[in-house]
């Protein structure tokens, strides 16, 4: 078990042969437990009071493979709430990609709606099940937020989901994070934020990882989003939790916000990672 004590918050890199290796929640303490790109795995969790999982929990989106992820959703009894993100290979949940290019990854169409629904009814939400698309949410203080969408490809056409070109669109799409710390229209450079900086956002959700933190592949390119870089820079969250660069697995703290990348799968899609535990709290 690796750990490390990061005022006001502790991580622990969770091992599942051995549940003693995760100590005692805290009393006061929020406890996160944080994991992605399943891609319909199905794996051993610890308890916590909220499951984050950043995206990728399908293998392709088929309304199948989302009714087994609810299913394992509903037995996971012991969390409060699980507030979920979805990813490139969750194609139905992004609704511009899915009408025009769902026959790339599936052989027959399906209507995103019903699918979405498993994972955003007030059925879902009444099981603890919050689904976040370009969208906050609040649990025992800590405001956070959630979006989906990632740099395309280098040199590639997107066949994904929630994928855009790098630049001014992909900042578009992250600019709600920080519009409550800046005045209209901020310059692209981030500022140095002021003394009395408040976190527009305390727990950031992302599917890719900012560019030159936990995204380097196995081909030793560091692959991701400059656009959030900025965007983290400037509004500092508590923690950024993201996957999509298997390789990159694990955590590590900069500027006061812990970065974890809890990919589950490896590169060739065996199951490889623990989840990551977030102790955070009390909220000051």
């Amino acid at each position: 078990m690796a750990t490390a004590d990061i005022t006001p918050c502790s991580y622990y890199m969770y091992d599942h042969s051995d549940p003693s290796s995760l100590p005692p929640k805290p009393d006061g303490v929020t406890r996160f437990v944080v994991i992605s790109d399943t891609r319909s795995k199905f794996p051993e969790v610890p308890p916590g009071d909220v499951l984050l999982h950043t995206g990728d929990f399908t293998l392709r989106g088929l309304r199948t493979e989302v009714k087994q992820f609810r299913v394992w959703l509903d037995s996971l009894t012991h969390f409060r709430y699980k507030f979920i993100l979805p990813g490139n290979h969750d194609l139905p949940f992004d609704d511009t990609f899915y009408p025009l290019k769902w026959h790339h990854r599936q052989k027959v169409y399906e209507d995103p709606s019903p699918t979405v629904a498993i994972l955003s009814s007030i059925k879902a939400r009444s099981r603890g099940v919050h689904l976040l698309r370009d969208n906050w949410i609040e649990v025992d203080g800590w405001k956070v937020y959630g979006t989906p969408w990632i740099p395309t490809s280098l040199d590639k056409v997107s066949t994904w989901a929630f994928m855009l070109p790098r630049g001014e669109q992909l900042r578009s799409k992250y600019d709600p994070v920080i519009n409550a710390a800046l005045p209209p229209n901020p310059s692209s450079t981030p500022a140095p934020a002021p003394a009395s900086f408040e976190r527009p956002v305390d727990i950031l959700l992302t599917h890719t990882p900012p560019h030159m933190i936990l995204d380097r592949t196995s081909k030793g390119r560091n692959v991701g989003c400059e656009a959030l870089s900025e965007v983290v820079e400037t509004a500092r969250p508590r923690v950024h939790c993201f996957g999509h660069i298997h390789e990159s697995y694990g955590a590590v703290e900069q500027n006061g916000t812990l970065f974890v990348n809890s990919s589950y799968l490896d590169r060739q899609g065996n199951p490889s990672h623990c989840p990551i535990v977030i102790d955070l709290g009390p909220r000051s």
